[in-house]
């Protein structure tokens, strides 16, 4: 049977090492990835077995194995049909590790007029496994114009992230994470964001003031698919001055939410929204105020 090996760090430096002009990255060792699948073995051979000790994930899918060694430390999850997947969790950790290691060297190594995007998107990351220190230590710490981390399963804000100066970000992506209740406040930092989605999460509360204050340029927020029970927008300080929160923002989607009322107060300060989207959620009534404002789109069906 054929062998795939997958090392996820550059292939010139085999010694899990990488090296960038003001940093030396440390990488978790390789892992290989044997692939049975297709195949009509019976039994795994000598070399499968004799290699576990570096084995990341066997996929034996579609053949005619009936079991597996139990003298291995891992053990089959059955699935529907012939198929199945084995995993070792300390393994899968390291593997993924390596892989944003490698993405945010390939970020950092990226050289102007283009932009420096980070997107570590549907990757199955933990909050824990999100290297805010490593991201921001290098040399995205001034050049990161985005960085999504769309599809993974957070629950929570990665540690960090509302604590760090991200001086250059302009679009974040934390839509489809799993965040759960409300966005912890902090010194959230993003003096240059222009978009924030936090769509189909399960967040029960809007941005939090303190969050509001760190995204004075914030033009485009998508709530889409939360469970927001109300809006309350007050009046914050950036850089130390009094000025109306979301001053600049020109787009708002709270579309599948849990609103019951639109507070006029907080949603008329909006003076630069151009696009409203309330659809599917529990209003009684529009304000008349609302629908005085400058709008483009007011969708509320």
């Amino acid at each position: 049977f054929g062998t795939n090996d997958t090392d996820l760090s550059y292939n010139s430096r085999g010694n899990g090492t990488a090296t960038s002009n003001n940093h030396h990255r440390q990488y978790p060792p390789p892992t290989n990835v044997r692939n049975v699948s297709g195949s009509s073995v019976a039994t795994l051979p000598p070399p499968f077995e004799s290699s576990s000790s570096h084995l990341l994930s066997p996929i034996p899918s579609m053949n005619s194995l009936a079991d597996l060694p139990t003298k291995h430390p891992y053990a089959p999850t059955p699935m529907i049909g012939k198929s199945f997947t084995l995993s070792i969790s300390d393994s899968g950790a390291l593997c993924r590790r390596r892989r944003v290691l490698l993405l945010i060297d390939q970020c950092e190594a990226i050289r102007p007029p283009k932009k420096r995007k980070l997107i570590l998107s549907n990757m199955n990351l933990s909050a824990a496994e999100i290297p805010i220190a490593e991201i921001i230590s290098g040399r995205l710490r001034d050049s990161l114009v985005k960085l999504s981390l769309s599809g993974n399963r957070l629950i929570r804000i990665p540690d960090g992230l509302n604590k760090s100066h991200f001086s250059s970000l302009r679009s974040l992506d934390l839509s489809q994470c799993g965040l759960q209740g409300v966005l912890p406040g902090g010194s959230w930092n993003m003096p240059k964001l222009r978009r924030l989605n936090l769509s189909h999460n399960q967040l029960a509360e809007f941005l939090d003031e303190s969050i509001l204050e760190g995204m004075p340029e914030l033009q485009d927020l998508d709530m889409y698919g939360n469970g927001i029970y109300e809006i309350n927008i007050s009046r914050g300080k950036y850089d130390g001055e009094e000025r109306k929160l979301l001053s600049k923002l020109e787009s708002l989607n709270l579309s599948y939410n849990n609103l019951h009322y639109l507070c006029p107060d907080s949603i008329t300060q909006l003076e630069s929204l151009r696009s409203l989207k309330v659809t599917n959620n529990v209003l009684k009534e529009i304000p008349a105020q609302v629908c005085e404002m400058n709008l483009v789109e007011l969708d509320v069906s």
